[in-house]
């Protein structure tokens, strides 16, 4: 339950839906160009409460110049319209909510992406609709051998030009000992503080998809089990997965920096 709810329900769900509010969790991350007023979204986020949002510490700290974070976008799909339709219906207009402040984990390590997580909270109560829900934080249960689902508005493998709409990409969570063997040398991988996804020939997140959300199914509804962390150069080659930010290790830390007035 989140804000009295449920949470990790999509519902206009079908067995292969990835349509208009097939996700409705994931948000997008924006920062304005304090000269010219531009508003640019290099992120990816996800709704875990009312007023939070769980993204990538990187992305939270991101400062390219003269850009600053600056707000959320919730209910969002394709990104070059201002009412998104489906083949069965039309959802309302995106919600733009301003930042209140960002906590990130104490911890975070830029250079190697060690606790790679972070809270954005909002000024304003999000307007739950079809489109804008929350997901549920995850249980106890190993997701290695799952499929999992990443969702965001970035490259995927084989695509030279960032499509208009929400990519969704079904990807299976592998073991940490992969990525391990991957990125061991230059960057720490843990089972503890990291879930494993990818590694497909052409199917994998590339540009874009920082601070996404990887979920999973289970009994008809949807957890998210990591925060895309970081990737490789050779996004889509054979046996070459993604590495995640490992929520379950965070949940607590997630639910003491969640202001009281928030849940």
């Amino acid at each position: 339950m989140v804000d009295g709810q449920r949470c990790g329900i999509s519902q206009v769900q079908g067995e292969s839906y990835d349509g208009l509010g097939a996700y409705p969790w994931v948000a997008r991350v924006g920062f304005k160009n304090i000269l010219t007023g531009e508003t640019k979204y290099p992120c990816t986020g996800s709704i875990i409460n009312s007023r939070v949002i769980l993204t990538a510490a990187h992305c939270a700290l991101a400062k390219a110049e003269n850009f600053k974070l600056y707000a959320v976008r919730i209910g969002e799909w394709m990104t070059d319209t201002d009412i998104d339709c489906g083949d069965e219906f039309c959802g309302l207009p995106a919600q733009d909510i301003s930042i209140s402040h960002v906590v990130v984990h104490p911890g975070y390590q830029k250079h190697t992406f060690q606790n790679n997580i972070a809270l954005i909270v909002l000024k304003n109560k999000i307007n739950y609709t079809v489109t804008a829900q929350p997901i549920c934080l995850p249980e106890s249960w190993s997701v290695t051998g799952n499929n999992g689902i990443l969702v965001g508005w970035g490259k995927t493998a084989g695509q030279t030009v960032t499509p208009s709409y929400q990519q969704v990409l079904h990807l299976p969570i592998i073991s940490v000992q992969d990525c391990e063997r991957v990125y061991g040398r230059t960057l720490p991988v843990s089972l503890e503080e990291n879930v494993c996804a990818g590694g497909e020939v052409g199917n994998d997140a590339c540009s874009g998809f920082g601070g996404a959300p990887l979920a999973v199914k289970h009994a008809d509804t949807f957890y998210q089990v990591g925060i895309l962390s970081f990737g490789s150069d050779q996004c889509g080659a054979n046996g070459v997965p993604s590495v995640y930010t490992n929520i379950k290790k965070y949940v607590t830390w997630i639910r003491e920096n969640t202001p009281v007035d928030y849940n």
